[in-house]
């Protein structure tokens, strides 16, 4: 089991990791370069429907670990991995895009909810804390491992609610960025839930009536997305995103062959894949600062297929110079530890 559990992980899951992560960086084009803020596009907000749920999903998928000695010792080690590898790399290169980039300072990085878009690995350690946490705790008084689920289950879905019908923007909330991470840890445990019951979730996704309907409650969903009240709006493309992480899923389960290493397509979906953290680090200094007028024309005149085209290009340049300067700073141990929190090549 353990062994087809690795083959699926080598066909497909890193090439999705990197298809993500193509995702967010074609999101940030759209929102940083072309000013897509408040007014968005029809392909923008499709993407932003499933793009950090099938992030934190997939995220969930391959942390879930049903076997092991949980201990003290051990969550404390796992626990200062994760704060070497996300927080300190996040912070010190978050205050050197504030400051040299947008000249802001370190109290306004640190106080801002979303840490002018560094918030994404700070939520994922908040989310790998509360599992550690949930997790030593059912071991210490021998629970079942399906309980540490149910326990993290309803805490998600705790705060998913709270935050939904009063979202945390408190202080100490907006220092945490924990808003996103009340938001999304549902979906962080929903892919815990699939990797720990694998069989059945892969029976779903090769299921061709559920997989139809999944689709169409997915379309209903993005019909009726913007035409509901605001709590129900977020509501609405939460339950959206979903089922569209479960048909992004289920495409790149598929057609696995095609995401294999043998393949140039897998070969550099799965590089991207295993270089989200060093690209996510670094895109925001790589950015296009002002394509305002580009991003005007795709509002006034809708074209799905050049927008797509367009934003794409742009996003794996973004990208090929990301892994550029990655793979520079790797070739120097103490850097690659500095700004990353791992060794070097």
């Amino acid at each position: 089991m353990e062994t087809a559990i690795k083959k699926e992980r080598i066909q497909y899951i890193d090439a999705l990791r990197g298809f993500t992560m193509l995702l967010v960086v074609f999101a940030h084009v759209e929102t940083f370069s072309f000013q897509h803020i408040e007014n968005t596009t029809f392909l923008g907000d499709l993407f932003r429907i499933f793009r950090m749920p099938l992030f934190f999903f997939v995220s969930g998928f391959l942390s879930y670990k049903p076997g092991g000695d949980w201990t003290l010792r051990q969550c404390g080690t796992l626990a200062v991995k994760k704060l070497r590898i996300q927080l300190i790399p996040t912070l010190f290169l978050g205050l050197l895009y504030t400051y040299f980039c947008l000249g802001e300072t370190f109290v306004w990085f640190i106080t801002l909810p979303l840490k002018a878009g560094y918030w994404f690995t700070i939520v994922l350690l908040e989310m790998f804390l509360i599992y550690y946490a949930v997790r030593l705790i059912c071991e210490k008084v021998n629970a079942l491992k399906d309980l540490t689920l149910v326990v993290l289950l309803v805490i998600a879905l705790a705060l998913y609610t709270v935050n939904t019908i009063n979202p945390l923007i408190d202080h100490v909330s907006n220092i945490l960025s924990f808003t996103q991470t009340a938001r999304y840890l549902v979906f962080f445990v929903l892919g815990m839930i699939a990797s720990n019951y694998k069989e059945t979730f892969f029976m779903m996704l090769d299921n061709g009536k559920a997989m139809l309907s999944i689709l169409v409650a997915f379309l209903t969903l993005l019909i009726i997305y913007n035409k509901v009240e605001h709590t129900s709006t977020i509501l609405c493309a939460d339950v959206a995103g979903i089922f569209g992480l479960l048909i992004i899923f289920a495409f790149f389960r598929k057609y696995a062959p095609s995401f294999d290493s043998s393949t140039k397509l897998g070969k550099s979906l799965q590089y991207i894949g295993k270089r989200t953290l060093d690209i996510y680090l670094l895109h925001y200094f790589v950015l296009p600062k002002d394509l305002t007028a580009l991003g005007n024309f795709f509002l006034q005149t809708p074209n799905i297929a050049i927008e797509f085209a367009t934003v794409i290009t742009l996003s794996l340049l973004i990208v090929g110079l990301c892994l550029l300067l990655s793979n520079t700073v790797r070739l120097s141990a103490t850097t690659a530890r500095a700004l990353f929190g791992v060794r070097g090549n």
